[in-house]
């Protein structure tokens, strides 16, 4: 609710600073390209006159966005940068390698809020048509690679969504690339494999260890797995050359999700708002962007009145359909067996009965969770900042039970075509209604000077697992 270049890369000696970005339209000037800057002018700030002149780039237009999204084009008066940031002519070069201690400040504008006051943080300026097109690209040569272009789809995939995501009004960018996830995938895949074959072994000799070793071990490889994507695709994505980062221990996070996901078994599920609430935490204090960290200080406590409504209403929502259930199912059960009724055509009924009953209650289960879901994520941007800046969702449970209603029977009377556009109005609405307020100090942002992962996702796409983000 982000290739130029290489993102594995110590530093980026083809970024330079704003005092060369300026030097680079003067007349009879070298190329910024020609030659790395110096360690002092990489940490040249720029005065507030550079600032105030720095026009907006504008969006990338609609011609360039399929055949080469994890390059997206641009209009005629902007230029590309060494970090792959579209600038003006006549503005100062972005920073764009990963690593560069003490790079250059981030132009920030006159656009920043005054205190007290409310603006858009986030949009998205992306299609149905167009994304439903990726797809299908993605979905094809897939098939005809057997599933090895799959990793190529998506990064053009994500190029897409994250060059249409405008963050204070700019683009974000993907520097991600299809061979950093195959790679990754080939990698971990025989481990896995390995990992596997013993395990069934290991069943067939002792059934009852295995499924003690097997399912926590599952558990604990999956978050692990997703705070290791999650690092990836944060340093492979980046707003006006700015990338960003997520420190701390993956084993760490792991480990603690499993004592959570202990809690929520043992409570019932009433610890879940905690055990949310204490992941969160572990997550959001290790966002980077920059040289700035995002800290996030919400309580779960204001969580679980919402919580404990919503568990409410799918308990009297189970026990309507229950009844319900039963009034049909019992008739139908007696008069059968009082008839005589073959047994493979009872069986039928019988099934298709509970089939309908769980359909309806998950359907019920969506629509009743919107609410909560709603609150949930007013509270987690209500207590997240970064720096001076403080955001809020305005987010209702109207809406999302709106957005839910729609886009199931977009699914549904398209067949599963219409995912794409479902995707497009969900996106909408998580960006479209959060603000901020606050001075985002643009001048004082820097590059982020924390290690990048080398490789992709390999341990996520083995286990065939995907996160939101």
């Amino acid at each position: 609710m982000w290739k130029k270049d290489n993102p594995n890369s110590g530093a980026d000696t083809r970024n330079t600073s704003g005092l060369e970005g300026v030097r680079a339209q003067m007349p009879g000037s070298p190329s910024p390209d020609a030659r790395p800057s110096s360690p002092a002018e990489r940490g040249q700030a720029l005065s507030l006159a550079d600032i105030a002149s720095t026009p907006i780039p504008a969006a990338p237009n609609a011609a360039g966005q399929t055949g080469a999204v994890d390059a997206p084009s641009a209009p005629t008066a902007t230029v590309q940068t060494g970090g792959g940031s579209a600038v003006p002519p006549g503005g100062p070069a972005i920073p764009g390698g990963p690593g560069i201690p003490g790079g250059p400040t981030i132009p920030g504008g006159s656009s920043a809020p005054q205190n007290g006051s409310w603006k858009p943080l986030l949009e998205f300026h992306g299609t149905g048509w167009e994304y439903f097109k990726l797809l299908l690209v993605n979905f094809l040569l897939s098939m005809v690679t057997l599933g090895i272009y799959s990793f190529w789809g998506r990064t053009k995939i994500r190029a897409y969504l994250w060059s249409r995501t405008r963050m204070w009004g700019e683009p974000m960018e993907y520097t991600g690339t299809g061979k950093e996830l195959f790679i990754s995938f080939l990698i971990v895949m025989p481990i896995l494999l390995v990992i596997m074959f013993v395990s069934g072994i290991l069943m067939q000799m002792a059934p009852l260890l295995a499924l003690v070793v097997f399912y926590p071990g599952l558990i604990f490889a999956i978050l692990f797995a997703s705070y290791r994507a999650l690092r990836y695709r944060l340093t492979r994505t980046r707003w006006r050359g700015i990338r960003g980062n997520l420190s701390g221990s993956a084993t760490a996070f792991a480990a603690w999700g499993m004592l959570y996901i202990f809690a929520i078994l043992f409570s019932l599920g009433l610890a879940t708002p905690w055990a949310n609430s204490r992941l969160i935490h572990r997550q959001l204090n290790n966002v980077w962007f920059g040289n700035r960290q995002l800290s996030f200080h919400g309580s779960s406590k204001e969580l679980y009145k919402a919580f404990l409504l919503m568990m409410l209403g799918i308990v009297v929502i189970s026990a309507v359909l229950g009844g319900i259930v039963y009034a049909i199912a019992y008739p139908l059960l007696t008069d059968s067996y009082a008839a005589n009724m073959d047994y493979e055509d009872l069986y039928a009924k019988t099934l298709l009965v509970f089939t309908i009953f769980y359909f309806v209650l998950i359907i019920a289960i969506l629509l009743v969770s919107a609410y909560y879901h709603a609150h949930f994520v007013r509270w987690l941007y209500r207590h997240m900042a970064y720096g001076k800046v403080r955001s809020r969702s305005r987010m209702t449970g109207g809406q999302v039970l709106k957005l839910r209603l729609t886009n199931l029977l977009i699914f549904i009377f398209t067949l599963g075509i219409g995912y794409a556009w479902t995707h497009i109005r969900t996106l909408r609405l998580y960006l479209h209604t959060v603000d901020y307020t606050g001075d985002p100090e643009f001048t004082s942002l820097l590059q982020d000077t924390q290690a990048a992962p080398g490789r992709g996702e390999g341990l996520l796409d083995a286990l065939d697992v995907d996160i939101a983000f």
